[in-house]
């Protein structure tokens, strides 16, 4: 199916490029820009491609990227809520998220990584 692919005509997503981009975004982080960053600066590109690519860095990375998710989510959770929200959502909330975007959709990681990624972290499937 086209929409799992992780390449388009041989091109790859650059998984890291596009979790700091879209880290980097802040509140104004939405999958229809990381769509169009995509396409403008790349050439190519899935309307989900660049984000299931970020989620893919995200579970091959979780100690790395968790202080980026953490200063984002304060971000943009606090400009959604029109309030200060606590920054403080934890590693195993992260993970959680990891989980949510992972379960079933192969175009972020395998069935098999993602019970291998589950039972690494504990977490239920």
């Amino acid at each position: 199916m086209a929409l799992t692919r992780t390449k388009n005509n041989g091109k790859k997503y650059d998984e890291k490029e596009c979790w700091d981009l879209y880290m980097s975004w802040g509140a104004a982080a939405t999958v229809e820009k990381l769509h169009r960053w995509h396409k403008e600066y790349k050439g190519f590109g899935s309307h989900m491609g660049g984000i299931w690519a970020m989620w893919r860095y995200a579970a091959q990375n979780p100690d790395a990227c968790y202080p980026q998710f953490k200063q984002w989510y304060f971000e943009s959770a606090s400009a959604i809520a029109d309030e200060v929200v606590d920054p403080n959502i934890t590693f195993d909330d992260f993970l959680n998220e990891i989980r949510v975007h992972a379960k079933n959709k192969n175009s972020i990681m395998s069935q098999k990584k993602y019970k291998q990624f589950c039972q690494k972290w504990n977490l239920n499937e």
